[in-house]
């Protein structure tokens, strides 16, 4: 919900952000600049706006990566910043995703408690949901201290099996890929492997 428009409830199956702003930041490697190009086509099919100043969007989220030091501590940063930010302006959702949010789980909640949804690069599919729960318990627990938080659901683990990444709609992700015009793309990452721990 914007910080403009009022309280509507969203049906459970089909999330609707009723415009909705959402600032995307990506750390890492090329399999993440793929997730995040998903992830935007994804939400942008919900009716999702994306902008570039993250200081006017109701969603920030990073996408980020655990092998290289260097990204991570510039995750932590900005998680720091927007937890500042969130003081004056509580209704912020703030959600890391990618390795750092599946290798951190809910140790990430309990040490930056201005987290409000984590989600692993193998659960990317299910980042809509996450954001509409946050937004529902963003709005029943206004005014008070959030008591819940939401972290990864389901799997935790990278996805290895092919008959098991068939069974989610986590490679429906990959193959309904969309572009906007405004993106001018001359190329694309094409996946070979879902997560860094692969040969």
């Amino acid at each position: 919900m914007t910080r403009h428009e009022s309280p509507q409830s969203a049906p459970e199956t089909a999330p609707k952000p009723a415009g909705l702003t959402v600032f995307l930041e990506t750390f890492g490697c090329q399999m993440n600049v793929l997730d995040s190009q998903l992830v935007t086509g994804q939400l942008r099919g919900l009716g999702y706006r994306f902008i570039d100043d993250w200081k006017l969007a109701d969603v920030v989220l990073y996408n980020t990566c655990s092998v290289r030091e260097r990204a991570e501590q510039k995750v932590w940063s900005r998680v720091g910043e927007v937890g500042v930010h969130k003081q004056e302006h509580p209704e912020v959702l703030l959600g890391v995703i990618g390795c750092m949010a599946e290798r951190d789980g809910e140790d990430t909640v309990r040490k930056y408690p201005q987290v409000d949804l984590l989600c692993g690069p193998g659960e990317l599919d299910k980042l809509p949901m996450l954001i509409d729960n946050a937004v529902k318990t963003s709005l029943t627990d206004r005014g008070g201290l959030r008591s819940a938080k939401i972290a990864l659901q389901g799997d935790t683990h990278r996805r290895s099996g092919t008959l098991s990444a068939a069974e989610d709609k986590l490679e429906m992700l990959d193959l309904a890929r969309s572009f906007s015009p405004d993106d001018h793309q001359g190329s694309s990452y094409v996946r070979i492997t879902r997560g860094c721990n692969k040969f």
